[in-house]
């Protein structure tokens, strides 16, 4: 419906400046400018002629959304509980020793203590753990 009374108050006022223009240079003079405003958009991205969060499609032709970096980035990232880590509280990882842990709340990876596993499964100790040898020397 808006478009419709913006069209007839377009086709009018075009009349209007018909009847009343004697010089046809004006007509072609209004016209220009009209044209200029219209393509006078202000973007917040002009390579893109995109604002941010606007639908875009990424290089690889994937749906997204414009970022604040000018970027077209998908909106099928998975959004984590640990960014750093890329994981969420509870998913398996693995601690700086190799052991297979969990994701805790603050995002460390955490061994479970029902999980008995060592480096040296026969002797029950991880490396670097004190011990004896078997002539009873620390070591």
């Amino acid at each position: 419906m808006k478009k419709i009374i913006a069209a007839l108050f377009l086709v009018s006022g075009l009349i209007f400046l018909g009847t009343g223009c004697k010089d046809k240079s004006d007509i072609k003079d209004i016209i220009k400018i009209l044209k200029e405003k219209n393509n006078d958009k202000n973007y917040d991205c002009e390579k893109l002629q995109l604002n941010f969060k606007d639908a875009c499609k990424t290089a690889e032709g994937k749906a997204g959304i414009v970022n604040a970096d000018c970027k077209c980035v998908p909106t099928d990232i998975k959004k984590f509980d640990c960014v750093e880590l890329k994981l969420n509280f509870n998913d398996a990882c693995k601690t700086k020793d190799g052991k297979v842990g969990y994701v805790d709340k603050n995002c460390n990876c955490t061994v479970k203590p029902n999980d008995k596993k060592y480096d040296c499964e026969k002797l029950q100790l991880n490396f670097k753990d004190a011990c004896k040898t078997s002539d009873g020397k620390l070591g």
